[in-house]
C-alpha cells in the first residue's frame, strides 16, 4: 500500500466510488476528486486523519456527512 502518499488526483476519471481500502492512506493531507460522478462522500474518506484538503466539486453528491466539524476541518 502507499503509506506514504500524501497529494493524491482523481479528478475527471468518472468514477463513482473508492476502494473499501482507501481509508488506509494514513499519510494523505490532500485529495482532489472532482469532475467525477460520486453520488455521496465515500465513507472510506473519514478515516484520513492527516487529510487538509478536499475537492469532491462538481459531481452528484446528494448528501454530506452530517458532521459539521468533519465539514469544516476537511474544507470540503
Amino acid at each position: 500500500m502507499l503509506t506514504k502518499l500524501e497529494k493524491l488526483t482523481l479528478s475527471n476519471n468518472f468514477l463513482t466510488t473508492l476502494p473499501r481500502n482507501f481509508g488506509q492512506l494514513h499519510s494523505l493531507t490532500s485529495l482532489h476528486c472532482a469532475n467525477n460522478r460520486f453520488v455521496e462522500m465515500p465513507g472510506s474518506v473519514a478515516s484520513l486523519r492527516k487529510l487538509q484538503f478536499l475537492d469532491f466539486s462538481s459531481n452528484r453528491l446528494a448528501n454530506l456527512p452530517d458532521s459539521k466539524s468533519y465539514i469544516e476541518k476537511h474544507r470540503v
